[in-house]
């Protein structure tokens, strides 16, 4: 397998190359069918050649990126080399990901209609609010950002004012 695989002449290095050409872009498996049919896999004494190949071709590429070498493009299929970080699998869904990028962002929930007016000056934003932990006190806190959202029947109502 090795001998088709990695290094000089080799399918990686021959589908980087043709990545590299201003050619139009087709699927891999276009790709390694013509590098198949240039080492001449499709012949009988190259069988298990064949089979090895194709074997590398679903457990190096296809599984890892899980989807098949037809749907694959050859100029996009691996350009992950630009992202860096660590891997993880979302065991819990897509809100570990909104989680993790809002853990450093405190947000306050249950501002509603007994709370005063919001109040905001610009950069850094001068907020207050109704503190429930303090026994519904207004509290005034100066942060970079605001994100407030409202429901569209409290804005219909002109219950929230800003």
């Amino acid at each position: 397998m090795e001998k088709y695989w990695e290094g000089r002449g080799r399918f990686m290095k021959n589908q980087a190359k043709r990545q590299n050409r201003n050619n139009k872009d087709k699927s891999l498996r276009k790709v390694a069918d013509n590098y198949e049919t240039k080492n001449k896999l499709y012949r009988p004494k190259k069988a298990l050649d064949k089979s090895f190949f194709e074997y590398a071709l679903r457990a190096e590429i296809e599984q890892n990126f899980a989807a098949n070498t037809e749907a694959l493009s050859l100029y996009w299929w691996d350009m992950d080399e630009a992202v860096t970080g660590g891997e993880t699998i979302l065991t819990n869904g897509y809100a570990d990901a909104v989680d993790s990028y809002a853990s450093p962002v405190r947000v306050k929930l249950g501002r509603g209609r007994s709370s005063p007016p919001l109040y905001y000056k610009s950069s850094p934003a001068t907020v207050t609010h109704a503190d429930e932990t303090d026994g519904g006190n207004e509290k005034t806190v100066q942060v970079k950002h605001v994100v407030v959202t409202v429901p569209l029947g409290f804005l219909k109502a002109e219950t929230t004012k800003f």
